[in-house]
């Protein structure tokens, strides 16, 4: 594993979105306003950088795919909109014992995934079998994201065993306390799919996703297009738009002009000089979402000159961060002073930042 101690000129890049007569876009896009065209249908297309690699959430790892699978899978427990805080999804409500090892969530009834197929305990539990189990005919060691958020990058996972306590009950059991356990639960690739569905495509599920969500899988024309179809029976609130479709175009300034002559709705992953151009230009919102990505540079503390303390900060006092917002990011960006983003829990405001000060980055390679 790369070691290196991260250098805190890391910037944070806000999350842009044009959009042509639309709402406040939330963190699924079922929610999203109808938006104000007559396109055939009342579908709302969404132009973006690169296709999905797979529709399975569970061995998916880029965020083109999760964006697809979030409308099509519901997760246990989903982030409050804007923020890492969690709310309820298929799990109702959820406690925890005292000694942090037993987590214990109570599901939603009377859900059905797109198949027909009832959600219940043994739906759930089958899924987190499938995550946990690298051995499993559906894993293999394709869960990735499962490793990376409840393994440490271990052969072990913090879970070590998930059953149902009850027709809508399941319990986690862990081998040790773990704080970011419900956080984590939250994020899009730990979509519950439908068992049986699993056991019928095989390792084709990631071309034929059946979910719980507010949208069914319609179908994927590669490098193309993904259409969805509203879920009349979804539990929730019902999408407002009858297709969702995610239209591939890999340049950012032809997805402008595909927004600007219509054939998209909405775009993200826009050109700083195009975001101020749609700023201007009334029949455009700009839609902003706190940053959940952070650009940085980092040293190998264990490389010569940068297992040196005084060299580290003086790099870190030369470099001008608001200059490279202003110059490479339009001012789209702030400085960044932890690791992580102000939206994500454990973000620390007490960190102060280094300012830029060429004289003080001077004196200490002098020093050093």
């Amino acid at each position: 594993m790369h070691k290196g101690l991260a250098l805190f000129c890391a910037l944070l890049l806000t999350t842009l979105m044009l959009a042509s007569g639309c709402g406040n876009l939330p963190n699924k896009a079922s929610d999203q306003a109808a938006p104000q065209t007559n396109k055939e249908n009342n579908a709302l297309v969404w132009g973006r950088g690169a296709d999905s690699v797979t529709l399975d959430p569970a061995i998916a790892t880029d965020k083109e795919s999760a964006k697809v699978t979030a409308n099509i899978f519901d997760t246990l427990v989903e982030y409050e909109p804007g923020s890492t805080s969690v709310r309820g999804c298929l799990a109702t409500d959820w406690t925890v014992s005292e000694d942090g090892l037993e987590w214990t969530f109570n599901l939603r009834q009377g859900v059905k995934f797109h198949d027909g197929a009832d959600f219940n305990a043994a739906a759930a539990v089958a899924n987190v079998q499938r995550w946990l189990n690298r051995d499993d005919q559906l894993n293999n060691g394709r869960c990735k994201y499962w490793s990376y958020m409840f393994n440490g990058y271990t052969p072990d996972s913090i879970v070590t065993k998930v059953e149902a306590t009850g027709d809508y009950q399941i319990k986690f059991t862990l081998r040790a306390p773990y704080a970011p356990f419900v956080q984590n639960l939250a994020m899009p690739y730990f979509g519950i799919a439908s068992p049986a569905a699993l056991a019928k495509y095989g390792a084709d599920f990631s071309r034929n996703p059946v979910g719980t969500g507010p949208f069914k899988f319609v179908n994927w024309s590669k490098d193309g297009q993904i259409t969805l179809a509203r879920n009349a029976s979804y539990w929730g609130e019902k999408a407002k738009v009858e297709q969702l479709i995610f239209r591939s175009i890999p340049n950012a300034s032809t997805r402008f002009l595909a927004l600007q002559d219509g054939s998209i709705d909405i775009m993200d992953g826009a050109n700083a000089s195009d975001v101020a151009a749609a700023g201007a230009n009334n029949k455009f919102q700009v839609l902003r979402r706190p940053a959940i990505n952070v650009g940085y540079l980092a040293m190998n503390t264990e490389k010569t000159p940068f297992n040196d303390q005084q060299v580290r900060q003086a790099v870190n006092y030369a470099v001008n961060k608001q200059a490279i917002i202003s110059r490479f990011f339009a001012g789209l960006a702030q400085p960044a002073k932890n690791p992580l983003p102000p939206a994500w829990w454990g973000y620390n405001e007490q960190v102060k930042d280094y300012p830029y000060d060429p004289a003080k980055a001077k004196a200490l390679l002098t020093q050093a």
